[in-house]
């Protein structure tokens, strides 16, 4: 069948997404093709949501959460910030996530508003922390001058990372100023990917849920740059022991748009 996708750069974190139907038995197939060819980092199929309220979802090639994937589909839903709000369904969320879409002198900023409800975080030394979000954990490594070499990313995963995860990250992060610095690697099981991220916006994510816990406080604000030096921004405000409301802003571009036949059925 053909398959129409569309390149977008969401903090740098090129992505493909794929606006044609695909059943999801196909999905490990087609990513592993586009990472191979295409020079994408991740990939990520638009579907129809099941939520009335939503107005497409997105799902990842590995059933994982991505920040940076659910930015994409909200600005291709956006139909390029023709409409300023949109509603997106998302692999890895419980909740229909919130996006307001500005535009910028270059490209586009997604805000990105849901609540968090399944989460867990647990201390593994006194610099690494586990961070487990629905779909993906990562691994939080608070060490200055440490070796964030992919080798030693690999390693540290296979030591103390889950397992069983759909998909688990090592996030070397360290302070800066008033803000954060990381070097992620995201690793996906179902198409047997490890990648040395441009961007990881669920990796900041799960660094901005550890200073939350550091802090012991109700609320935590950060901004966290990337390999690709844009900033993502991460808000969060604990409402309960089972809540935490998340605001994330991404800044992101539209790339091209492709072809490519794969020998697959249609749905």
């Amino acid at each position: 069948m053909e398959i129409v996708f569309h390149k977008y750069s969401p903090a740098g974190n090129v992505t493909a997404l794929i606006v044609s139907e695909v059943s999801r038995c196909y999905h490990s197939l087609v990513a592993q093709h586009l990472m191979n060819s295409e020079g994408v980092e991740q990939v990520a199929f638009l579907e129809q949501p099941q939520d009335t309220s939503a107005s497409s979802r997105v799902q990842m090639m590995g059933g994982e959460f991505s920040g940076n994937g659910l930015a994409s589909a909200a600005l291709c839903t956006s139909e390029l910030g023709r409409l300023s709000e949109v509603r997106v369904e998302s692999s890895g969320l419980e909740e229909v996530a919130h996006v307001t879409i500005d535009r910028l002198a270059r490209g586009f900023r997604c805000q990105i508003t849901f609540a968090l409800r399944e989460f867990g975080l647990s201390q593994l030394t006194p610099d690494h922390f586990l961070v487990s979000l629905s779909g993906i954990s990562h691994v939080i490594a608070l060490v200055e001058n440490t070796n964030s070499s992919a080798r030693n990313a690999q390693i540290l995963l296979q030591d103390m990372g889950p397992p069983d995860d759909i998909a688990s990250g090592m996030i070397f992060a360290r302070q800066e100023n008033l803000k954060w610095v990381i070097t992620p690697f995201v690793a996906v099981r179902g198409v047997n990917s490890f990648v040395a991220e441009s961007a990881c916006a669920s990796g900041s994510l799960a660094l901005g849920l550890v200073v939350l816990h550091q802090h012991d406080g109700p609320e935590c604000k950060i901004q966290v740059i990337q390999p690709s030096s844009a900033a993502i921004g991460i808000q969060l405000a604990k409402r309960s022991t089972t809540r935490i409301d998340v605001t994330m802003e991404i800044p992101v571009e539209s790339l091209t748009t492709h072809e490519v036949w794969l020998d697959i059925p249609e749905i």
